[in-house]
């Protein structure tokens, strides 16, 4: 049995690419799941997405996302294994791809 990797989903959006991620990761055969979401908008439509299906879903300033540590350590902390910027409309620091090497996929809609 393969272990599943718990994925962040970074959005600052609607959510539509949030809520099929989270859609797919339900299915029994892929090894992913949907650990939390993180936004850098106070009225995004992905923490209406996040709350229907019972995904934490969390707001952070964006001087704070700034904050690497912090950043790191939270996502250290919540298991994660991978991060997907799913309509994500803030630049992400070096030192965060430094710390998920390969482990981060940006999606446009």
């Amino acid at each position: 049995m393969t272990t599943k990797k718990n994925i962040a989903i970074f959005a600052s959006g609607s959510g539509t690419n949030a809520e099929q991620l989270i859609i797919h990761s339900q299915q029994k055969d892929l090894n992913f799941l949907v650990k939390l979401i993180l936004t850098n908008k106070k009225n995004a439509g992905v923490i209406k997405i996040a709350h229907s299906y019972g995904i934490p879903c969390f707001y952070w300033k964006n001087e704070a996302i700034e904050n690497d540590n912090d950043l790191i350590t939270f996502l250290k902390n919540n298991g994660i294994d991978l991060i997907v910027l799913a309509g994500y409309l803030k630049k992400i620091s070096a030192k965060l791809v430094e710390t998920f090497p390969n482990k981060i996929i940006n999606l446009h809609p």
